[in-house]
């Protein structure tokens, strides 16, 4: 199977194949903590090719409370990349990434470590929690086709 991606540069919207598998982990707004750190000289070293790594890196510890769950999205959705096997028995055949963890392991965790090209400072600027729209910003907001209904829309019946 393959996935498909929307290509919106390609005549208008074309539907062509992706090698590419995104998961998206969202983390709820209450139940959840952030620690941030510089990165440690051994997980510096790990990451040679990062952007922005001459200004430094930062190590975000999220972590939830029992009660707190992530949004996974993406997960279960069929993935072929012909050249990489490796991370087609990661997504598809549930094999190890590491140390015997599978891809479910790692999004059902409690704990996620997030290694980002910030210095910790802008990091922490970066995700703070007043930098969120509030929760009631869009139900306060007007309904936009109420406003900007047009002629051809009138009520047919009541």
């Amino acid at each position: 199977m393959l996935i498909f991606a929307v290509v919106r540069g390609v005549g208008g919207g074309a539907v062509l194949p992706s090698d590419q598998a995104e998961i998206y982990i969202k983390f709820p707004r209450e139940g959840c903590s952030y620690t941030f750190e510089e990165t440690s000289k051994a997980v510096f070293d790990g990451f040679p090719n990062a952007k922005g790594r001459e200004k430094g890196l930062t190590v975000i510890r999220v972590s939830l409370a029992d009660e707190a769950c992530v949004t996974v999205i993406g997960f279960g959705t069929p993935f072929a990349n012909a050249d990489d096997a490796q991370g087609e028995s990661w997504v598809n055949q549930n094999e190890p990434i590491i140390n015997n963890l599978i891809l479910l392991d790692v999004i059902t965790r409690k704990t996620f470590y997030v290694v980002v090209g910030w210095p910790v400072e802008v990091a922490r600027n970066k995700f703070a929690m007043d930098r969120l729209s509030t929760h009631t910003a869009r139900s306060k907001s007007k309904d936009p086709t109420k406003a900007n209904k047009g002629h051809q829309f009138e009520t047919a019946f009541m």
